[in-house]
This record gives C-alpha cells, structure tokens and sequence, in this order.
C-alpha cells in the first residue's frame, strides 16, 4: 500500500484475533478511503471483479458475455476443438487459425475503445501478439484418448479471491453482503488478501448497499476460530518470558496425531472416545453419527478445548442399549491418557463374547521419541 491508511489497515488485518476496536477502526478506514458505488455498471472498464465464491463469479461472467453481444464492441468467439486419437494420429474436426491480440502494458488504466487504431493501440504502450491453438493434456475416457484445443488466453473480468491471492491488480470490483450467501465473507484472511490486491485503496470500488456491504465485512473482521485462538495462545506463551502469570502452552496432547481413516459402515452407532488436542479433556459415549459428533464438538462457541479428534471406536453392538451397556463396562478415570484409554477399550472388545466387535483407532499413540 502507497499510503499511510492502505498501511494502517494491512497493520490491523494483521493482527490475531482482532480486537473490536481494531475491528472498528479497520471498517472507518475502508469506509473513508474505498469507493461505494450501486451497481457494476458505475465501476471503471479496468476493474477486475473479485468475489469470495465461484457462483458470484460465474453470475457475473455471464452477465459481462450477455452485455458483450447486446453492445456495438468488437468481440470474437472462439469455439475449442476437441480431437480424438485413431491410432498413432490425432484426428482434428477443424482448423484453427492464429488471432491477434493487443497485449496491456503494466499499468495501464485507461483502454482505447473499439473504434481506436492499430496506432492508437501503440502509441499507449500495447504491444501485438499472434496467439495459437494449443492442444490440452490427453484425457482417456474407456479405451479412448481424447484432448482439447483452444487458444490460450483466459476472461480475466472476473475472479475469486483465491485465485487472486499473489496479483497485484490496477483496481477491483466486488461485492460483500451480511445477508445474501452468494457474496458472504467466512474469514479475516479474505478481507485480507482482498484489499491487499491493488496499491492504493481507492482503487476499491465495493457494489450496493453500504451499510449491508460494512455489516458483511464487519462479521468476517470480527469472526474467531478454535485455530485462531490457539495459535496466539501457543505463540504468546512461546515467545514472551515467564512473567508474572503467563504459563508455558501445555504441549503434552501434542504427542497424539490423529490420521483419516475409512469410517465402516455401522447402522447402530459406535462408541467413541473423543479426546481434546489441546487440555486432557475427554468424552466416551455411544453415538448414531460419528461425524455428526465432531462437527457439533468443534463448532459453535469457541472454546479453549477445541479441536477435538476421534481416537477410537468400537462397532459390531446390535442396539444402543448394548452399546450403553459396553460403555458402563468400561472403568476409564479423567487420569488415564489416551494410550491408556485405547487399551481398556481393546481390552473390553478382545473379551466381549456376545457379539464380534471391531475397534478402530484414528490416532497414533507412540510419542515421537519413541519412535
């Protein structure tokens, strides 16, 4: 960012949760320095459109094709050519021929219209290029290969926040709601990478209401996750000295790394033993749904307990009555660690005779060192 509020404000989406204050301060800035305009229409040519998902893209695409074709401007439409492989040969439909295109010096806001010479082009720095078909990696479908051609070029009038991460842009174009889901923001990062593509901030032009605009990037400014706070607490206490009251993070839970696995196919439920990676807090209880679980467990209020992870789980139990039943057979203490968890659960599943039981550990309990 050129200037001192552009800096300002990167220095506040920088910080781990922000405060509200910061929050407060981050919106009066944007509110200050970027533009706001109704619609799409009133923004620059030069502005690329960036949205925080893919469906807002692609609505907006469509509506820059649709307004192409109604308007008197120069286009052409190029069709891909797709090939099929007969033998050693590839067998083409058409041929295509190379187009011209005018390539857009860096830095450049201002495009001459359609009716503007070759010399007019030249004369603001565009330079002419031939563009080829270029063919696409083969793709086997059954026991045929098969690739696409087309020229390489891309529509760049629109775009997601993703994919702009790394592009320093001459001025964006967007849209940020608090109440309709095609343009919500889910994070600080994406207000982050957002307003950090381009060099100064009036070159961002937010599109319809403001006050619902500033609503949206206010939830995402002030929205925390379990990651989010665990991550300042780990390098809070890691990189400030013992003093006064802090206390070095507790990495004892560390030495338990979970891994995916297949989940069976298990109509009664299973019993589970869920354990925090962060405090030794643990639950054991028997469930319909095991994913189901540790979606509830790891969202919601935010808490310092979060994340938690599956170690382990028992199936092979005819009901959930049997399944409270093994649970009462289990004499687990809040001392035991997950290791010592997972052998009393083996151990009740080797010498249950009623029904064949299956456990399934998803962690791996060997601390390093002793590896």
């Amino acid at each position: 960012m050129q200037h001192a509020s552009g800096q300002r404000l990167i220095q506040l989406l920088g910080s781990r949760p922000m405060s509200s204050i910061a929050v407060d301060e981050a919106i009066a800035i944007i509110r200050n320095e970027c533009k706001f305009v109704s619609q799409f229409k009133d923004v620059p040519p030069e502005a690329v459109r960036v949205f925080s998902k893919r469906d807002a893209e692609n609505e907006e695409t469509k509506k820059q094709f649709s307004e192409l074709l109604s308007s008197n401007i120069h286009y052409f439409i190029a069709v891909a050519n797709d090939e099929q492989r007969v033998g050693p040969q590839w067998v083409s439909i058409q041929k295509k021929e190379r187009i011209s295109v005018w390539i857009v010096p860096a830095g450049v806001h201002d495009f001459p219209d359609s009716t503007a010479t070759d010399e007019e082009y030249l004369a603001k720095g565009f330079r002419k290029a031939k563009i080829m078909f270029q063919a696409g990696h083969p793709q086997k479908i059954n026991s045929t290969y098969y690739r696409r051609l087309q020229y390489p070029i891309k529509n760049f009038y629109c775009t997601t926040i993703h994919k702009a991460m790394g592009e320093t842009l001459p001025s964006i174009a967007t849209k940020v709601s608090a109440n309709n889901e095609m343009y919500k923001l889910w994070s600080l990062e994406q207000v982050y990478v957002l307003l950090s593509r381009v060099k100064s901030l009036n070159r961002v032009f937010f599109v319809g209401n403001v006050a619902d605009t500033l609503d949206g990037l206010k939830q995402a400014l002030s929205r925390q996750t379990q990651y989010h706070l665990q991550l300042t607490e780990f390098l809070t206490s890691s990189c400030i000295s013992q003093v006064g009251n802090i206390q070095p993070y507790d990495l004892s839970m560390g030495i338990y790394r979970p891994f995916h696995i297949t989940v069976p196919h298990m109509p009664n439920g299973c019993l589970v033993y869920i354990q925090s990676l962060r405090t030794k807090e643990k639950f054991i209880f028997v469930t319909k749904s095991l994913k189901e679980t540790l979606f509830s467990l790891n969202s919601g209020v935010v808490n310092k307990s979060q994340p938690f992870a599956a170690m382990c789980f028992i199936v092979g139990f005819e009901n959930e009555e049997e399944g409270k039943q093994l649970l009462n057979q289990l004499n687990i203490t809040n001392e035991m660690n997950p290791q010592q968890v997972y052998m009393a659960m083996l151990e009740l599943v080797n010498g249950y005779t009623l029904n064949k039981l299956s456990i399934f550990k998803c962690c791996k309990f060997t601390p390093p060192a002793q590896e």
